[in-house]
């Protein structure tokens, strides 16, 4: 399960490596699942834990990363909409009055909109590539990466289409990623094969289990959900 820990001898069956254990947070007395990690603002542990934004006032994790990027779409198209708005009333309006009012605006809606899309540009890469801004900050502090080279691909890192499939669905899960089988750290090349995007769903080989409502229906027969999910 998510909670059980791996002794030496399960490691080795796994092929993990050794710093692949589940840890124990010393604030909540309770065992860390892989990638997770306690957050001191909301006292809470979270599952892929990315950061704390107080945007939101909320941890951004597993369950929310993709909500997350989609925020940050938003928020980007309105601070450019704005800007824009902004910036062509100021040169091109005829009342001073109007004009005097936009400077503030013309100042610091480029900036918010230069800053989302600085954003949104950096969380498109996490999602592509199954990282997080922890772990990219934290490289050489976190037990399960430091001993990989700077620069080394995620572990988690399973092609495009699954990291993306992950990303975006994790919310519909039935049940919460399990990392710890996910843990790959040799090279992308050396990798038996990538990983089947119904894995990153929760769907089984045969079909049953769960999947999102956006990339699947939990109803359709295994040859139909096949066909949805290429």
């Amino acid at each position: 399960g998510d909670g059980a820990i791996v002794d030496a001898a399960d490691a080795a069956d796994l092929r993990l490596a050794p710093c692949v254990y589940d840890r124990m947070c010393k604030y909540c007395e309770q065992e860390l699942p892989l990638r997770a990690k306690h957050c001191r603002a909301c006292n809470k542990c979270v599952r892929k834990m990315d950061h704390h934004c107080p945007w939101v006032a909320n941890c951004v994790g597993e369950r929310n990363h993709g909500i997350f990027w989609w925020y940050l779409v938003l928020e980007c198209a309105l601070n450019l909409w704005t800007a824009i708005f902004a910036v062509a009333e100021f040169f091109g309006g005829n009342a001073s009055d109007l004009k005097q009012a936009l400077v503030p605006a013309v100042v610091v809606c480029p900036l918010f909109a230069l800053l989302t899309a600085g954003l949104l540009w950096t969380h498109s890469g996490l999602a592509l590539f199954n990282r997080t801004t922890f772990e990219s900050l934290s490289h050489s502090r976190i037990e399960y990466l430091k001993h990989l080279p700077q620069g080394h691909r995620s572990p988690f890192d399973h092609g495009v289409r699954f990291n993306v499939a992950v990303f975006c669905c994790a919310c519909a899960r039935d049940t919460p990623v399990d990392w710890k089988a996910l843990y790959d750290d040799a090279e992308p090349r050396a990798r038996a094969r990538p990983r089947p995007v119904g894995d990153a769903l929760g769907i089984a080989a045969d079909g049953t289990g769960g999947g999102c409502p956006c990339c699947c229906a939990p109803t359709a027969p295994k040859a139909s959900r096949a066909a949805n999910l290429l």
